[in-house]
């Protein structure tokens, strides 16, 4: 459980460095655009640590990136991909825009042009405070207080669940899947060793159901989210 805000804003994006390609044994005659290409990932390393407050965390991740045609050939375009996270509407802005001007002028600096196209995705997800607190004692309860904990700090994953948290008091919360005697280890998110215990399920279900009726005096609430 997590009061407040507990997963981030993501935007999307797709980049295109533009040069110009030419024979390998004569790159002056060209634009090199993998060059090109290099030196905005590694600008781009700076927009989080020196465009923001340290306090304030974003993430600027360039996660595919592919170019040239043949190895004796000066690649004349690169196509990279990514995403950006922050906790709040404002901090996703202003990241879009200091990305989109890195790119820009970091690849101008070699000769090449920089198209950025932006992609935002889902909002930050922010947990109604009173709704959690509530939630998470009503956990103790049901599950016993050694298997409740809090999130120390937010995760910058994203999750569609904001756009609900966005229109109603909600609570997103996460259950454990591990089932007895299975090896923790890799068994993390995205992961093609995960194998979660579907029984879980049902953890959450009676968590829902019993927090369901001591919110509204033992009736049931047909639109809780």
């Amino acid at each position: 459980f997590l009061p407040g805000p507990m997963n981030a804003a993501v935007t999307d994006f797709t980049l295109i460095i533009r040069g110009e390609s030419c024979h390998g044994a004569h790159p002056d005659e060209g634009c090199d655009a993998i060059v090109a290409a290099a030196a905005v990932i590694q600008a781009l390393q700076a927009v989080p640590a020196r465009r923001f407050a340290p306090t304030t965390p974003v993430i600027v991740t360039v996660g595919t990136i592919n170019g040239g045609t043949k190895n004796n050939v000066v690649a004349g375009e690169v196509v990279m991909t990514g995403t950006l996270r922050a906790m709040d509407r404002d901090s996703m802005t202003r990241l879009v825009r200091f990305v989109d001007q890195t790119c820009r002028e970091t690849a101008a600096a070699f000769g090449a042009a920089a198209v950025f196209e932006a992609e935002p995705g889902y909002p930050a997800l922010v947990n109604d405070r009173e709704y959690t607190e509530r939630l998470e004692k009503t956990a103790a309860v049901l599950l016993g207080e050694r298997n409740v904990l809090r999130m120390q700090v937010p995760s910058l994953g994203a999750d569609d669940f904001a756009f609900f948290a966005e229109r109603a008091k909600s609570c997103y919360f996460n259950i454990g899947c591990l089932g007895e005697g299975q090896d923790p280890s890799g068994q993390a998110l995205h992961s093609e060793r995960l194998c979660p215990d579907e029984s879980c399920m049902l953890t959450a279900l009676k968590l829902l159901c019993y927090f369901a009726f001591t919110i509204n005096n033992q009736k049931i609430i047909h639109h809780f989210v």
